[in-house]
């Protein structure tokens, strides 16, 4: 049964037309009942709330808003820093690029190539430069070693000397104001000449002198190897002449791309430049320009890496790892004491060292005293043995896992065995750093003072065409025409090389294979010259005294001179034996001879405390010529204590030399080693750390809290036992 709906006359239509404006009545209606009860339940005003109130609390509101709260913010935001130059270093240094370093080369070919394989063209070494010092280096000796220091005292600091009393004042009422003014000035500023010596270097009789901390971080910029003077490392004196070189790196890449992505039996793995040795010889200059060069073979890889191994410590790396090939082509830094080596360490166009993460290595034991001569290298016989190390035993650099400092796996850098990248140990292409340049890097520590030399440096690389592993040898038959004679003129070496050794008495052997190719030899270095330590220190100079003649009241008279200029000068000898500088101050004028006797503070280059060496011969058979200097130039007046301190011309001093040269010393450009060899502190000096000024003074509250990042060195090295950066 249908249920029939029925909308009357007209339908829906109608229906609608009829009652819609009835829906929309009740709509309205409906809308105004709710609006009245929720205006009815809605919570009014407080009667507590009065006008006075709420205009009260909007100015307190008002006056929070514009008060000036940075006295309480400045603290928790303002970055203090005081060690500007260090600050300005970093900012200079630039960006690090690592991160963005492609993992192979963009040239990789896409279909396989057709050509023969031919011999990629290898480049020289480039830019030879060098520098010299002679230095004390940390050195591992025998337990027999006899200490050089075993003659040589406590330094014990000298009670300070009482001034002398000033002359008797003159009677001044019948001196005009001007002559008084004059007199007084001139009294006081020359009756100084004799007070002693500075208080800020005398202390208490009796008592050691010492230095601080801060003066160890100020002024001692050498590697840092604290534990005392014995066990088995002891600074040792070396001239020592640093050749860096640039490797076209990126040229190099390029060479082996052009030769060989598009040849026959291309493997992206093992084509590619993989360095192996480097070989250096070194010339000494005779006064004869017209003399030939002798050259002669003085280091190579395995004579450098032997070496490191009798290095007292590693020192930390001065140049950023993307451009260095540790262990190949890059030697490490000898453990220079006291003395800053970074720039030694530096080739011009090789970036600084980026501060980052650092860890230490503990040297590896030296299995044998055996000593290898670099002139025994005889390409031809094939590549030395390197030194082997013990199993597990630590690489010597500090640094030879590029893992800790950037986003690379351990075996990114090679191990001093040849490895490196080009690798074919693994099944893969190895990650390569393509940088423009590699440094090459050595240290010649066999250089004697007063010599000149010219340097060199050839680098070996492994031959693509017949590698090391004979099962990697291309198949003749692709290689080039050029590559197959070349390497059957190898082959056929074997046997006459030999016959050789028969011949000379030796026992005949197989000869090592020959895998390897050697570029041309670099343009010679320029000339240097590695002078001694021997060096004069200026120091204030005090004017001679002027004192009038008194001829009538009220006129000054002529003057008349009492005495003559004096000056402080430091004369500055090299210690051979103990490796050591030695300093020794006095008062000279013209004419001095600097050829004495004295007793001498000095700094153990090890165990950082100041030693006196009695009666130590100063033979510098140089005199003094003249001295300058001493006038006043200004008076400044403190505004609150209203102390007077007095400016001076900075002292100057022309000395002749024992071999007749004229040496100009100034008191401005050698203050800092004035200072530093004798000992004097700065006063007030501010300490902070990052919470505050309580803790090391360099640091500058961005996490370089140490001043090792900037050429000083605090407690890097102790690895928390001895003190010291290995066990004895």
């Amino acid at each position: 049964m249908k249920v029939k709906i029925g909308f009357g006359e007209g339908g829906l239509k109608g229906f609608v037309l009829q009652h819609s404006e009835k829906a929309v009545f009740g709509a309205v209606l409906l809308l105004v009942v709710v609006f009245v009860y929720s205006s009815a339940t809605q919570e009014g005003i407080s009667m507590n709330e009065t006008p006075e109130k709420l205009k009260s609390e909007a100015t307190l509101a008002r006056t929070h808003v514009t008060q000036d709260h940075w006295e309480a913010l400045a603290p928790e935001r303002e970055d203090l820093l005081d060690d500007f130059p260090a600050r300005a270093e970093q900012i200079r240094t630039p960006l690090n690029d690592d991160p963005y370093a492609p993992d192979l080369p963009l040239t990789l070919p896409v279909l396989p190539g057709q050509q023969r394989r031919a011999d990629p063209e290898i480049f020289a070494p480039l830019d030879v430069e060098v520098q010299g010092m002679v230095a004390a280096v940390a050195w591992r000796v025998a337990p027999d070693y006899e200490d050089p220091w075993a003659d040589s005292e406590e330094a014990i600091v000298e009670p300070e000397e009482a001034p002398k009393p000033k002359p008797k004042t003159r009677d001044r009422r019948r001196r005009t104001d001007e002559y008084d003014m004059y007199d007084e000035e001139m009294y006081s500023d020359y009756d100084a000449m004799d007070r002693g010596p500075s208080p800020a270097t005398t202390r208490t009789r009796g008592r050691v002198r010492t230095v601080s901390n801060d003066f160890l971080q100020q002024h001692i910029k050498g590697f840092r190897a604290t534990g005392g003077a014995g066990g088995a490392m002891a600074p040792v004196s070396r001239g020592i002449v640093a050749v860096t070189a640039l490797v076209p790196y990126e040229e190099q890449w390029a060479a082996y791309q052009q030769a060989l992505a598009n040849a026959q039996g291309y493997s992206p793995n093992q084509d590619v430049p993989n360095y192996l040795y480097f070989v250096a010889e070194r010339a000494e200059v005779t006064d004869d320009p017209d003399a030939p060069l002798e050259w002669r073979t003085i280091s190579n890889t395995a004579f450098a890496t032997r070496q490191a191994q009798r290095y007292g410590g590693t020192p930390r790396e001065v140049a950023e790892e993307a451009y260095l090939l540790p262990g190949t082509l890059t030697m490490p830094i000898p453990p220079i004491l006291v003395q800053s080596f970074d720039h030694l360490a530096l080739h011009s166009q090789i970036p600084r060292f980026q501060p980052r993460t650092q860890r230490t290595r503990r040297p590896e034991t030296l299995l044998d005293d055996e000593e290898v001569d670099p002139a025994d290298f005889d390409l031809a016989a094939g590549l030395p043995e390197m030194p082997k190390r013990r199993p597990g035993a630590a690489s010597t650099y500090a640094r030879d896992d590029y893992d800790d400092y950037g986003d690379y796996h351990d075996d990114y850098y090679d191990d001093g065995m040849g490895t490196g990248p080009g690798d074919r140990s693994g099944a893969g292409p190895r990650r390569v750093r393509l940088t423009q340049y590699k440094m090459v890097r050595f240290f010649d520590l066999n250089a004697q003072p007063g010599r000149s030399y010219r340097y060199r440096v050839s680098l070996i690389l492994e031959d693509p065409n017949r590698p090391e592993d004979p099962r990697n040898d291309p198949n003749r038959q692709i290689l080039d025409r050029e590559v197959v004679e070349r390497l059957d003129a190898i082959e056929a070496e074997d046997p006459t090389r030999t016959a050789q050794r028969r011949t000379a008495g030796q026992s005949p052997q197989r000869p090592r294979r020959i895998f390897f190719r050697q570029t041309e030899w670099s343009e010679p270095s320029d000339v240097i010259t590695l002078e001694t330590a021997e060096d004069f220190l200026a120091g204030s100079v005090t004017p001679p005294r002027f004192v009038p003649l008194l001829t009538r009241p009220g006129e000054r008279g002529p003057e008349i001179q009492l005495g003559e200029d004096s000056g402080k000068l430091v004369s500055v000898v090299w210690d051979n034996r103990r490796a050591v500088e030695v300093p020794a101050e006095r008062e000279v004028r013209r004419g001095a001879y600097l050829h004495f006797e004295e007793d001498a503070d000095v700094l153990h280059p090890r165990a950082l405390q100041i030693r006196r060496l009695p009666e130590f011969p100063f033979r510098t058979d140089s005199f003094v010529a003249d001295l300058r200097g001493g006038a006043t130039l200004m008076t400044d007046v403190h505004p609150v204590t209203e102390e007077e301190t007095t400016h001076r011309v900075p002292g100057e001093f022309l000395i002749v030399d024992r071999d007749g040269n004229l040496l100009v010393r100034n008191e401005v450009e050698t203050a800092e080693e004035y200072r530093r060899l004798m000992f004097i502190e700065d006063e007030g000096r501010r300490r902070r750390t990052t919470t505050g000024y309580t803790g090391d003074y360099y640091d500058d509250g961005m996490g370089y809290d140490d001043y090792d990042d900037y050429g000083g060195y605090d407690d890097f090295y102790d690895d928390g036992g001895h003190g010291d950066f290995f066990n004895y």
